[in-house]
This record gives C-alpha cells, structure tokens and sequence, in this order.
C-alpha cells in the first residue's frame, strides 16, 4: 500500500532518456478533461523538452518545456502527460501544430491573462489571499480534539520538530504517532511515495501519519483514501513552508470509494479555486505559480466544506 499513487515523475524521466537515445526532444502535452486554468492553456502544445530530453531553444521555434513549468505547467496535482512528438507523423497523427508556434503563441492565450503566460514580472502582490491567513475556526468547523490536538506540548514540539526534518528530505518519509504522540514507527520512501507492509498497516489505526511532499503539494486522492481505510484520525503533508493538515468526517462520503473517487472530487475543486487565482495573477502581472500554495489551502477548505472534512494549514 503506498500513500501517493504519484510516480508522474520517475515516468517524464524515464521517457526522457528514451527520447535523449534517439535523439528527439521535441513534445505535446496531453488533454484531459479537469485540467485547471493553469496549465489548460498548453494542451495540445508541441514544446520542447529541455528538462527531461536535453533539448535547447536550437531545436526549434517552440517554447521550451521549462517555460511553460515556470509558468504553472505540472503544479502539485497536474494530471497531464508528455508524448513524444514527431513532425513526419504530423498528417498521421492528426496534430494541430499550426498554433504551437512561439511566435504565434499569443494568439492562442485569453488577453486577461497573457502577461502571466508569456513572460514573468518582478512585481509582487501588493496583499495576500485571505485563505492563507491564520484563522480561528468558526463555530460550525470546531469540533472535540483529536489527532495532534491531544498531543501534549512535548510531543507537539516533536512533530512539529520531525516535520522540520522531514521537509528538508529529497524523498518522502512517513512517521506514525499514536493517540499520546509517541512514534510508533517511521517508514523511508521513494520520491514520490511511501509504501507500507499489510502489518505496518493495521497499527495506523487511531494514529496521526505525517509524510513529506519533496515536490510541494498537499493531498492527494490516494492520501485522503488511505486514511478512510486504515481508519487514520489525522493525516498531515509537510513542506517547507508548513503542513497541511486533514480529519476525516464523522460519515465518509458514499462516493469515496476509491483514490481515483477522492481525486477527482479534489481536482474538480481546484480547477475552480485556480481559474480564480490565474485572474487574480493576472490583475497583479505576476505568474499564476506565485499562488499555488494559496490554490492548494483553498482547495482542501473548500473539499473540507463541502465533504465534511476539517482542515487546517499549520504555517511554520
């Protein structure tokens, strides 16, 4: 059992020293239907891929992979692929690259938010959003303590102490606590998981299970799901600038009955939450990439409404 389903990554890498053997290095992106504001744009698009195939700006008049991921592209929970493209199978294929041109670009990107698609500014918004401010819970979200709230102040500053650790960590780790805050166990992933025995299992039940993001981000489906089968009363993501923290409801959703279930639920609100934040970047004339942590407090709020969920970010 893994915490994340996330392999996105080791998967580009792999196909980039494909494409590196055979000495292609241009790409379309993929399309699928939940894709946000941020990345909707580059749907489609051939670029070329100067982070995974060794491509550079000599290999043609497309704009390069690492552009488009400043400008948003594969965001903590982008769903989208990489194909290879070839330009002899163009006819066969049935790609419409006549719009891919860097030099047309713009042609193809909504004038609201062209500034934050084609080019980086140095301006910084003037205020941040209210969803990343420390807030009180309303009467209708406080609940009876659980999960950490119990721990006692020693046992706080250890979790709060491990996470510190554990954000600095280039893989993702997981660490149990039980109900008094003591650590169960401690388990050592990969980059983009962690992985547990059938045993090691069955003693997260009643327990809080932190891990790392090493990419940012915070749940993913299959996050949120495995806390709902091994009947976890906390689950927690932390980075470097905090932790994102999740109870599960008194009732889980009939729909969750699956990660991909609780995925889609997620990505549908944060295509929402996005849309919004591209048009406040673009009012700003900054990148949509400066708010993603705020898109991701937003999104797991709203989740959390809507599915009964508590939610919190926990700024460090």
């Amino acid at each position: 059992m893994a915490v994340r389903t996330a392999n996105q990554r080791a998967y580009m890498v792999g196909e980039g020293e494909f494409r590196k053997a055979i000495g292609e290095t241009l790409v379309i992106i993929s399309r699928h239907s939940t894709s946000c504001e941020l990345c909707k744009p580059f749907e489609g698009k051939v670029l070329i891929d100067d982070v995974y195939s060794g491509g550079s700006q000599e290999d043609g008049d497309y704009m390069l992979l690492s552009q488009a991921m400043e400008q948003g592209l594969y965001h903590p929970r982008c769903r989208h692929g990489l194909g290879t493209y070839y330009p002899e199978l163009e006819e066969i294929n049935g790609y419409a690259t006549e719009d891919n041109r860097l030099n047309d670009y713009s042609r193809n990107v909504d004038k609201s938010s062209e500034n934050d698609i084609l080019k980086e500014t140095k301006r910084k918004p003037e205020t941040k959003s209210k969803s990343t401010a420390d807030k009180s819970p309303s009467k209708d979200t406080q609940k009876a303590k659980t999960g950490s709230d119990l721990f006692s102040d020693k046992a706080k500053e250890k979790l709060y102490r491990d996470e510190r650790i554990l954000a600095g960590n280039r893989y993702e780790t997981a660490i149990v606590y039980d109900a008094d805050g003591n650590v169960v166990f401690k388990k050592k992933g990969t980059a983009d998981e962690v992985k547990f025995t059938a045993e090691e299992c069955k003693k997260m039940k009643g327990c809080v299970v932190t891990h790392n993001h090493p990419n940012g981000g915070g749940f993913s489906g299959a996050d949120i799901y495995f806390a709902k089968k091994y009947k976890i009363t906390e689950m927690r993501a932390c980075e470097g600038r905090g932790a994102f923290v999740i109870k599960p409801p008194k009732k889980w959703p009939a729909e969750f009955t699956s990660a991909d279930a609780v995925d889609k639920a997620i990505n549908s609100i944060y295509a929402n939450v996005g849309s919004k934040y591209r048009d406040i970047a673009a009012q700003n004339g900054i990148s949509p990439i400066a708010y993603l942590n705020d898109i991701e407090i937003e999104t797991f709020e709203e989740f959390s409404k809507k599915y009964g969920f508590e939610f919190r970010w926990e700024k460090k």
